[in-house]
């Protein structure tokens, strides 16, 4: 899609715009080289150092790996029309190339829709020069423009139209730009982002003037203006006696206010709100104003350097902030930035989990706890997306009276860490259902909120967006439309919406039986674990081997009962006693992880850690730590704690050298140690403090 709209509610659903819409497939490939140009231009114009857009594009093409083989293009064919996507070049604007895609034909006559212009109407001139000035019909919005009677008498050939006869524009506020070449042997259509102005239609990349896109058609000749319902429009000319210019313009000057500066960009990873500041600004002496979605202040904060970037704590008790301001050492504000909030992005992405995937989620849906079994049901969900053919093996092999259902077997431990290897695995694993189970786990751990990822209680987009289809209350409010270059923003209004989840029946409490059985299971996960750790190739930081990690000793260990006391049916694993003493058990996990991630930090270090990376190794630290203290209290053989001191001076030492250079990751490691300490309280009360 590419058109007018801005992401507002106005834009959405208020204003009188207009969208391109190509529908682009595996199966029908008609239209690809387009879209791989999209992507092409999204790279070339977002910062390198941008990681939400980084992880987005990412998105993009592991969730369309056949798109690797499509050449870019910027023109194809679809049935017998050309379509061209444009956007501005280091030669030429759209308005150029939009007279290059027209092409030798005769144009007949010319139709201008643009609710914004140069107060000299020079781009408005500039197009029309290049298409021989030929009859001219400018359609605008019929309440506020931006040039002036004599102005416009100045084009001669040209004639003045409302936006107003249209069929929805007495009541919607004119925001569609596009042009119409009349062309004796076809129509030629461009829409876009692009006002007629010079900024718009004839900016350069690298230089003056805005970054626009926009896509250009041929349609049957003598066809577009009915079917744009045009027609209404180009038969009332509006007199020059009702132009009113715009409140900024009268001034005499292109722009009558001073626009805000840029602010840089902000996003929120590790639980830290991070801070790109400005260039040429003096980021130790600035402040952040932080936001809520309604646009409330939530906190002033002064950032504090972390390498090239700056930070803050985010404070889980307040909220998550949605946009910040930056206040300037002279007291000048920037405009907003929003927020990205990595991991709520991702999930964003997801499609709505239904089948095998939406059923195993919907058994961690209402609880307040860790299950026994939630270790089994993230490997089910991690072999719903492993490779095709490797499901189809499993399927196979399955015999009629064998009643596994549809998700299939745990995950073979031979398998451990593949999934991690492709990008498409990569991307599942970020944000398939594997990752709504570990949020949610998360949250039940204290690490994250249990709340929906994104709450669209503090969205008023999102509540513009999802009354859409019974209510048009923004169709007649008149909240305007703008672009930045154009000298404006569009204005989007809000509402309130509450939401509530019904809350599944707690499980009832198992025999005995069943909860050593389960617990006898999560030991033989334990050991699989700990064979596949021995191979020499397996990195524990690989993306799949973290995930996995950090659910399986965090699972276990909520089945674990504190040293000292007796097995119950919530805790049936004891600290000491044999034969699943939980001190011994995990003990041979740190061990074998101890050897594993020294192989690691021999490698030179990663730039970014992935998040899944950064909780493993605090469960990792968190867990040798237990050990070593719980050792020590249980009197356990000397040697055995010899053996924990040494694995938790090892661990210490190679999880420094994986974070080395990256101080974001390592704050982040050690603020959610205590979480993990709050959660698993495994020590009598007499050694809280150890």
């Amino acid at each position: 899609m590419i058109g007018s709209a801005n992401l507002t509610g106005a834009g959405l659903v208020g204003n009188l715009e207009t969208v391109s819409t190509i529908v682009v497939s595996e199966e029908d490939r008609s239209a690809a080289p387009l879209l791989a140009e999209a992507l092409r231009y999204f790279e070339r114009h977002a910062d390198k150092k941008d990681r939400a857009m980084r992880d987005v594009l990412a998105r993009a093409r592991a969730r369309s790996p056949w798109l690797a083989d499509v050449e870019p293009g910027e023109e194809v064919t679809i049935g017998t029309e050309r379509v061209a996507f444009l956007t501005e070049s280091e030669n030429a604007g759209i308005g150029e190339r939009f007279r290059d895609f027209v092409g030798d034909d005769v144009v007949d006559q010319l139709i201008v829709v643009s609710p914004y212009a140069d107060r000299t109407l020079e781009g408005f001139s500039q197009l029309r020069a290049a298409f021989g000035r030929p009859a001219t019909s400018f359609i605008v919005n019929p309440h506020e423009q931006d040039f002036t009677a004599d102005t416009f008498e100045a084009q001669t050939g040209a004639s003045l139209h409302s936006s107003e006869p249209h069929e929805w524009g007495g009541e919607r506020p004119l925001h569609a730009k596009m042009v119409i070449v009349c062309g004796s042997r076809a129509d030629y259509v461009l829409s876009g982002s692009a006002n007629a102005s010079v900024a718009g239609l004839y900016s350069r990349l690298g230089g003056s003037g805005n970054a626009e896109a926009a896509i250009a058609r041929t349609e049957p000749a003598g066809t577009a203006i009915d079917r744009l319902k045009l027609s209404d429009c180009l038969s009332t000319p509006m007199p020059l006696s009702m132009l009113s210019l715009r409140h900024r313009a009268r001034s005499g000057t292109e722009v009558d206010r001073q626009l805000p500066p840029d602010g840089g960009d902000c996003w929120i990873e590790h639980g830290f709100i991070f801070w790109r500041p400005p260039t040429n600004s003096v980021p130790a002496e600035c402040l952040l104003r932080l936001m809520d979605g309604t646009g409330a202040e939530m906190a002033v904060s002064s950032p504090a350097a972390e390498g090239d970037y700056f930070s803050l704590p985010l404070d889980a008790d307040v909220g998550t902030p949605r946009s910040a301001v930056v206040v300037f050492p002279d007291g000048r504000e920037s405009a907003p930035m929003p927020i990205a909030a990595l991991n709520r992005l991702q999930t964003n992405a997801n499609p709505p989990r239904t089948g095998a995937a939406g059923r195993i989620l919907a058994e961690l849906e209402g609880r307040d706890d860790i299950d026994d079994e939630d270790y089994e049901r993230a490997m089910k969900l991690l072999a719903l997306i492993r490779p095709d053919e490797t499901r189809k093996r499993d399927v196979a092999r399955r015999t009629d009276d064998n009643e596994e259902d549809e998700e299939g077997k745990i995950l073979p431990e031979n398998e451990f860490g593949e999934i991690a290897k492709t990008p498409e695995g990569r991307q599942d694993l970020k944000t398939g259902p594997i990752s709504e189970m570990r949020r949610l786990v998360n949250a039940f751990l204290g690490l994250g909120a249990l709340e929906s990822a994104d709450s669209d209680d503090l969205d008023p987009l999102a509540d513009h967006i999802k009354n859409a289809n019974t209510t048009d209350r923004t169709a007649a409010d008149g909240s305007g439309a703008d672009d930045r270059n154009d000298n404006g923003n569009d204005d989007d209004d809000g509402g309130d919406t509450g939401s509530s989840r019904p809350r599944r029946p707690t499980r009832p409490k198992g025999s005995m039986s069943i909860a050593n059985a389960r617990a006898d299971k999560l030991v033989g996960h334990v050991d699989e674990t700990c064979r596949a750790l021995a191979r020499p190739d397996l990195d524990p930081l690989n993306l799949e081997s973290a995930i996995r990690i950090h659910l399986l000793v965090n699972v276990f260990l909520s089945r674990c009962a504190p040293v000292g006391e007796k097995a119950s049916v919530k805790h049936p694993i004891l600290a000491v006693e044999l034969p699943r003493s939980w001190i011994r058990i995990l003990g041979r996990l740190i061990i074998a992880l101890e050897a594993s991630l020294e192989r690691t930090a021999a490698k030179p270090p990663a730039e970014d850690i992935d998040e899944e990376c950064v909780e493993a190794l605090a469960t990792i630290l968190f867990c040798a730590g237990l050990l070593l203290d719980a050792s020590r209290i249980a009197e356990m053989p000397r040697a055995m704690v010899r053996q924990f001191e040494a694995a938790n001076a090892n661990l210490a030492r190679s999880v420094g050298k994986i974070l080395d250079g990256n101080p974001m990751a390592d704050a982040a490691v050690r603020q959610k140690l205590p979480v993990l300490m709050a959660k698993h309280r495994l020590f009598p009360v007499k050694h809280a403090a150890v």
